[in-house]
């Protein structure tokens, strides 16, 4: 009796022990949490990552470094404030914001000749060798499938939520690797003028970039209007993959706008500009003003403002401009609940389409209708209250000082702007 009990013990101990060593190996979320899946989702979900997930994340994350190039010695060294940060910002004096702005037209005005002689060759290299296309096949593949999970999410089969963040995470790192990539690549913009084994002009240049992304960005649109009509749980899987999709489609069609401005005219029509107009509304009512960080379309609407901005810093009829008017305005309206970076890119831009030109008869200054729109009230009223939330982001601590510093600095800029149409 005594030894049967003993075997029994033992077995039960074997079986204890066999037990917690499966309880450990079982696959934790990216909080560090189980995520209570069943077990075959578990197992799902280690294949996902090992055999997808992780060794294109990675290939990405070594390209993306590939086209960044080197960075210059001095933007390693140790940004120095001088007494209290709040003074400085707010006591800027004419030399500085002279200063400010050389140095901004100076890194507007970077090309390939401004590059690291070192880098000439590998940016070459990389170019010649099929990256861009295979980069961009890749981004296209991926939000069409970002695109089809939001939509079958919302049809009540929801992907798991680790799968959805690592899927969304992918989009957001292939997006900035293309960014890199059209920044510093020597690509040319139009396959008439291919040559020399460039890959992305051989294929179509820009403006294939731009209406591949352009129609994968109007889909996954689609998806994110279709999923904020669904109930709360299915709506919000699938509202966060779609924006994941619409956020790398338009952050490569601002970099086409920002980096190969030669292909705007065969590239852009009307009905961009209203597709762009439009995708400034995504999602804006539906922010919460205590957590902006957890808005899943914000950096659309900023990739929509700055790509307004691109396109009417270039010549354009006085009812392009209204349109936008209207539409800036109106993003400034709801300051006091829109993301700051967004109505940060908002200021930016108004001041920059409406304070460039001294002359108000003069026709590219557009004075018609910023009077006509009551700009300068809306402007200020929108300027008031996006300093009113800096503050407040601030005091949360729910943003870093960089990200501070810069919506002061805009803060700063948007007062003297007040000024200066004031006369």
């Amino acid at each position: 009796m005594d030894e049967d009990a003993g075997d029994a013990e033992a077995d039960t101990k074997d079986k204890a022990e066999g037990g917690e060593a499966e309880k450990d190996s079982t696959p934790k979320s990216s909080s560090g949490k189980d995520d209570n899946v069943p077990s075959q989702h578990r197992r799902a979900l280690d294949a996902w990552r090992s055999g997808y997930v992780v060794p294109i994340r990675l290939a990405v994350e070594v390209t993306a470094n590939l086209c960044a190039g080197s960075a210059p010695e001095e933007a390693f060294e140790p940004h120095r404030h001088g007494g209290d940060e709040d003074d400085e910002m707010m006591m800027w004096d004419s030399d500085d914001e002279a200063k400010l702005q050389a140095e901004s037209a100076a890194q507007g005005s970077s090309d390939e000749g401004d590059t690291n002689p070192r880098d000439v060759g590998l940016f070459r290299s990389v170019a010649e060798g099929g990256v861009p296309d295979r980069l961009f096949d890749l981004l296209r593949s991926v939000a069409a499938f970002a695109t089809s999970a939001a939509s079958l999410a919302t049809g009540g089969a929801p992907m798991p939520t680790d799968a959805a963040e690592d899927l969304s995470d992918l989009l957001a790192k292939t997006g900035a690797c293309l960014m890199n990539a059209l920044a510093n690549l020597p690509w040319r913009t139009s396959s008439d003028d291919a040559g020399g084994g460039d890959a992305v002009a051989a294929s179509g240049g820009a403006v294939k970039l731009w209406g591949g992304a352009k129609e994968r960005c109007g889909a996954a649109v689609a998806a994110y209007l279709s999923a904020s009509s669904s109930s709360a749980a299915e709506g919000q899987n699938g509202r966060g993959l779609a924006a994941a999709a619409v956020s790398a489609s338009t952050s490569v069609m601002a970099a086409v706008l920002r980096h190969r401005p030669s292909a705007i005219p065969s590239a852009v029509g009307e009905d961009d500009l209203r597709s762009i107009l439009a995708l400034l509304e995504l999602g804006a009512e539906e922010t919460d003003a205590s957590s902006p960080a957890a808005d899943p379309s914000a950096d659309v609407r900023r990739d929509a403002v700055s790509m307004l901005g691109l396109l009417t810093s270039l010549p354009h009829s006085s009812e392009a401009n209204d349109a936008v008017c209207v539409a800036l305005l109106s993003s400034l309206g709801r300051a006091r609940t829109e993301n700051p970076a967004v109505t940060c890119e908002v200021l930016g831009v108004l001041m920059d389409l409406y304070g460039s030109y001294d002359d108000p008869n003069d026709p590219r200054g557009h004075e018609e209708v910023f009077r006509k729109r009551d700009a300068l009230g809306a402007f200020t009223r929108g300027a008031d209250a996006f300093r009113k939330r800096v503050r407040e982001e601030e005091r949360a601590g729910r943003v870093g000082e960089d990200e501070v510093e810069v919506w002061r600095e805009c803060s700063l800029n948007a007062g003297r702007f007040v000024k200066y149409k004031k006369g």
